[in-house]
């Protein structure tokens, strides 16, 4: 049985030159959260595919059903739908997607690394982390959904905008932790260039996560990157003047190598 996606839920593609921008979006988010990035390097003559992440966009009982398994996965077909159009693949991610940018980019042949406000970890310690991993089991069979609670953006009327879930699926919150234990293993095997950015202003994953995430890199060709005037969804509620053309000229230094 086909499941009914929200508006703007659909996985979108531009079709253009030989580099290839594989884009990720986040936590209960849709590939909308991803479209103005995608729209802006369509532009400028990329090949761009934006991906759902499995169970997102539909109803938040199917990513309730979801393991991290999956979304790795999903990066992963949308990476061999884009590998035999393109010479250079660039995988670009925001919050969990960064952490799925980062974990995939560890294993598989990438030439560039794109990760924005992305977490370390959920905790401050890994102890507390892997309490919140079993009381996240726990919790979720006596009440499955945390509603979300409000947001403050630097743009409201882009917020009246957004698509994702009203609420956390508890379960799903179990998988984030496990892929987070992923990613910490996996940072130091990246070797392609790879740029972090967080806004400064995030107080959802404050800004410290991406430095540890900087740190544990070992890879030659490493960039880290704060900006100013934006939420923690960068994509849509941040300083677009600044953000766009700091991934392009990322991606153009690759593409011309």
């Amino acid at each position: 049985m086909s499941q009914q996606l929200m508006k703007t839920g659909e996985p979108y593609f531009y079709l253009g030159g030989e580099v290839g921008c594989l884009l990720i979006h986040g936590f209960t988010a849709t590939p909308k959260e991803m479209s103005y990035l995608a729209q802006y390097l369509a532009e400028q003559g990329l090949t761009v595919l934006g991906i759902r992440l499995a169970g997102h966009a539909t109803q938040p009982k199917d990513m309730a059903r979801m393991k991290y398994q999956d979304w790795i996965t999903s990066v992963e077909n949308g990476y061999k739908l884009l590998k035999p159009l393109c010479k250079k693949i660039i995988v670009i991610g925001l919050s969990m997607g960064g952490a799925l940018t980062l974990t995939f980019s560890s294993f598989n042949d990438v030439d560039g690394v794109i990760a924005m406000d992305t977490p370390y970890r959920l905790s401050t310690s890994p102890m507390y982390d892997q309490f919140r991993l079993i009381f996240s089991k726990l919790f979720s069979k006596f009440v499955p959904y945390l509603k979300k609670g409000p947001a403050d953006w630097f743009h409201p009327e882009r917020f009246s905008e957004r698509i994702s879930y009203d609420v956390n699926p508890t379960a799903s919150g179990a998988e984030l932790i496990k892929l987070l234990q992923i990613l910490r293993v996996q940072i130091p095997k990246i070797t392609a260039p790879t740029l972090i950015i967080h806004s400064i202003d995030d107080d959802y994953v404050v800004p410290e996560n991406s430095e540890m995430i900087f740190n544990e890199l070992t890879t030659s060709s490493k960039e880290l990157f704060y900006i100013e005037e934006s939420s923690h969804v960068i994509t849509e509620d941040g300083n677009f003047e600044i953000l766009f053309p700091k991934v392009y000229d990322f991606i153009k230094k690759i593409s011309e190598k």
